[in-house]
C-alpha cells in the first residue's frame, strides 16, 4: 500500500504534507490528529462567518443602487419618450421605448397599446424590428386574454423568424 502511495502521481501530494501527521489514505486512522482536524473546521468556519458579515452590507447596497438606478433610469424614459411625442405623436422611437419599458415591467395594457400603434408604423419606418415588435404584442395580447390578435400577430413574427423560442413557446 505504501509503496503505490509513494509512486502514484496522483497521490504525491501526501507526502508534501507529511508533517501534518495526518494519513488521509491509511487503513488504520489511529494516527488520526482529530483535535487538529476540529480546529481547522472551526476556523474555517469563523472565517466564512466573518467573511460574511463584513461583506453582506456590500451585497444589499449593491441591489439597493440597482433599483434606484432603474427607477431613475425609468423616469429618464418617460420624461425623454413624453418630450418627443409632445413633438411628434408619432414618434416611433418614442413609443418603443414605452412600449419595451411597460413591456420588462408587466404592465400589459400599456405595453398592448404602444406595441399596436407600432405595428402600423412598422411599414412606415424599416428600421423598426417588426418581429420583435409583433412577438411582444402577440404576447402582451395572451396576457391580456386578447387570443385572436395575440394569434394573428405572433403568426406575423412567425413569418419573419419561425425559430425563435419565445414566439413558439406562445403559439404552442
Amino acid at each position: 500500500y505504501q509503496y503505490i502511495l509513494n509512486r502514484s502521481p496522483h497521490f504525491s501530494f501526501c507526502q508534501r504534507f507529511s508533517f501534518l501527521d495526518i494519513s488521509l489514505f491509511s487503513i488504520d486512522n489511529s494516527n488520526m490528529d482529530y483535535d487538529f482536524l476540529i480546529v481547522m473546521g472551526i476556523v474555517l468556519f469563523a472565517i466564512v462567518l466573518l467573511f460574511g458579515f463584513f461583506f453582506k452590507d456590500e451585497f444589499f447596497r449593491t441591489k439597493k443602487k440597482k433599483k434606484q438606478r432603474k427607477e431613475k433610469d425609468r423616469g429618464k424614459i418617460i420624461k425623454s419618450a413624453n418630450k418627443k411625442l409632445a413633438l411628434n405623436p408619432r414618434d416611433p422611437d418614442a413609443i418603443q421605448a414605452l412600449a419595451e419599458l411597460y413591456f420588462r415591467e408587466g404592465s400589459w395594457e400599456q405595453a398592448f397599446k404602444h406595441y399596436s400603434i407600432l405595428i402600423d408604423l412598422c411599414p412606415l419606418h424599416p428600421s423598426l424590428d417588426e418581429y420583435e415588435i409583433s412577438l411582444h404584442y402577440g404576447i402582451a395580447a395572451v396576457q391580456l386574454k386578447h387570443y385572436e390578435e395575440a394569434y394573428k400577430a405572433l403568426l406575423v413574427a412567425k413569418n419573419i423568424n419561425a425559430a425563435g423560442f419565445q414566439l413558439n413557446f406562445n403559439l404552442g
